[in-house]
This record gives C-alpha cells, sequence and structure tokens, in this order.
C-alpha cells in the first residue's frame, strides 16, 4: 500500500499526536512490528523519526501493518 502525499502527511501527525515520545513508538515498533526502530528510521527529531518510519513502512509493503499496530497500541487516541 503507498500512501499520497496528504495520506502521509495525515498519517504522520495522527502517530506524532499517538506517540508523543520517542520511547513510545520505540516500544510499539518493538512489541507489534518485531523491529527495532533505531535500525529502520533514525533522525535529528522526533518528527524526521516518525517520518522515516512511515517511508520505511511503504517501501517494505508494512503501511497496513503499522497503522493496525499503531491504533491496538493507542486505541484511546481519536486521531
Amino acid at each position: 500500500m503507498q500512501l499520497n502525499g496528504e495520506q502521509r502527511e495525515l498519517f504522520h501527525k495522527s502517530l506524532l499526536s499517538a506517540f508523543p515520545y520517542i520511547s513510545n513508538l520505540r516500544q510499539m515498533v518493538d512489541f507489534k512490528l518485531d523491529k527495532n526502530l533505531n535500525a529502520i528510521a533514525m533522525g535529528e527529531n522526533h518528527s524526521d523519526i516518525v517520518f522515516k518510519l512511515i517511508k520505511w513502512a511503504e517501501a517494505e509493503g508494512k503501511v497496513e501493518k503499522l497503522l493496525t499496530a499503531a491504533r491496538e497500541s493507542n486505541s484511546g487516541n481519536l486521531e
């Protein structure tokens, strides 16, 4: 599944809102995707890491899996 720019931006904002700390995002990626966030998405700041995570998911065909994992890990977040 490939995202268009608007979808990618919305997903980016949603992930930043759902996982306001990199440590929470790192745990979700480890627990739900069985991946090391540092190995797939290093960046200068939180926003950059989330962007690179989304680009990795697109390249690996894991967008739906990332979306599902984020939703399951933070079901209380409305974004």
